[in-house]
């Protein structure tokens, strides 16, 4: 199970990645997953496994603040089509 979430959080990050080109989001997210793993699969690091989902966390939410703020500036088109 922990193996399909980091590669599920590994893959949603390389999307707005490869979109934007903005690499921060792809290396805070590989950056999370392996300390993640690597608390997951080594006893006695478990404190590592937490600062890597607040690795993820950080990235998810500076991504999410990130195109809101441009939303609201008018610099991203908007998710829906545009009606005639």
């Amino acid at each position: 199970m922990c193996f399909t979430r980091v590669v599920a959080s590994v893959g949603l990050s390389a999307w707005p990645t490869r979109r934007t080109g903005r690499r921060y989001l792809l290396a805070t997210a590989l950056v999370g997953a392996t300390a993640i793993v690597v608390g997951h699969a080594v006893e006695g690091l478990h404190a590592t496994e937490w600062v890597g989902v607040l690795f993820l966390l950080v990235g998810g939410l500076t991504e999410h603040f990130r195109v809101g703020t441009q939303l609201a500036r008018g610099r991203v088109a908007a998710a829906s089509p545009s009606t005639p």
